[in-house]
C-alpha cells in the first residue's frame, strides 16, 4: 500500500510522517506494506498519482487548496479515497459534499492515532469495492478513465481516437497495439476487426450486418460476427456484467 500526504505546512506534514511511521512499525508484520511519499507542493504530488492508494491532504498554496487537488486526482483518474485534512471537520465534509467529490473525507487536525488507523483500513477495505479505471495508453500520455465513460475506440495507422459517450472525442498519437493491449483483458471491449473496439455496455442493437450502439453510432460487420456479438452480449448479461 503507497501513501501520499500533501501539506505545505512543514511542521504539519512532519508530524503526519511520525504517526504514518508508528502506524507502519505496528502493521509491520501485515502481509501488505505500507509505504509513504511526503510532499510539500501540489505539482510534484500530481506528477504520477496513480501509484497511491491512500491521500491526506492539508493545502493552501499559490492559488490552490485541498479541494482543489482532490478534484485534480479525480479528473486524472485516481479512484483511491483521499482525506482532507484541517481543523474544521464539519466544514470540510460539508464542502467535500457541495463538491461531489467521491471518496473524498474529512480528517481533523491535529490527528488522532487511533483516526488514523481507521483511515488505513478504510482505505484497505474500499480497494476491494472499487473497480480500477481503464487505462488507454499513447506514445506520449495515458489517458484514465472509468470504463462507463468509453462508447468506443477507433484506432488510425497512428492515433487512437477514444470517443466517449458524453460526445468528446479524446485524439491520442499511438498505435493500434497499445490500445488493444490496454484493454485485450477486459470483458466489456469488444475487438470488432483491426480498427474498432466497442463498450458492449453500449452495444443497443445486433442486425444481420450491423451493430447499432445507444449513442446512435453504427458499425457494419458480417453475418458471423453479428451472431458472435448477440452471443457474447447474451453471455455478458447471464454473468451479470451488463
Amino acid at each position: 500500500m503507497h501513501i501520499a500526504v500533501c501539506d505545505d505546512n512543514i511542521a504539519d506534514r512532519k508530524q503526519t510522517e511520525r504517526l504514518l511511521s508508528r502506524e507502519i512499525d505496528m502493521r509491520k508484520n501485515n502481509a501488505n506494506p505500507i509505504y509513504v511519499d511526503s510532499f510539500g507542493s501540489a505539482e510534484s504530488l500530481l506528477h504520477s498519482p496513480m501509484r497511491y492508494d491512500i491521500f491526506y491532504l492539508d493545502y493552501h498554496s499559490n492559488g490552490r487548496n485541498s479541494y482543489e487537488i482532490a478534484a485534480s486526482l479525480r479528473e486524472l483518474g485516481v479512484i483511491a479515497p483521499i482525506w482532507i485534512c484541517g481543523q474544521e471537520e464539519s466544514e470540510i465534509g460539508e464542502q467535500i459534499t457541495c463538491l461531489g467529490l467521491e471518496h473524498t473525507y474529512p480528517l481533523a487536525k491535529p490527528i488522532l492515532k487511533a483516526r488514523l488507523s481507521e483511515t488505513i483500513d478504510i482505505a484497505r477495505s474500499l480497494r476491494t469495492q472499487i473497480l480500477p479505471p481503464v487505462e488507454i495508453r499513447g506514445l506520449e500520455e495515458t489517458f484514465y478513465l472509468k470504463e462507463e465513460e468509453i462508447a468506443y475506440i477507433h484506432c488510425t495507422e497512428h492515433q487512437i481516437e477514444l470517443h466517449r459517450m458524453n460526445g468528446d472525442i479524446d485524439f491520442i498519437n499511438g498505435v493500434q497495439e497499445e490500445a488493444f493491449h490496454s484493454l485485450e483483458n477486459h470483458p466489456l471491449f469488444l475487438f470488432l476487426g483491426k480498427h474498432y473496439i466497442l463498450n458492449m455496455r453500449y452495444v443497443e442493437e445486433v442486425h444481420l450486418s450491423r451493430v447499432n450502439m445507444q449513442n446512435g453510432e453504427s458499425f457494419l460487420v458480417s453475418l458471423r460476427s453479428a451472431s458472435g456479438i448477440r452471443k457474447i452480449k447474451e453471455e455478458l448479461k447471464r454473468t451479470g456484467l451488463l
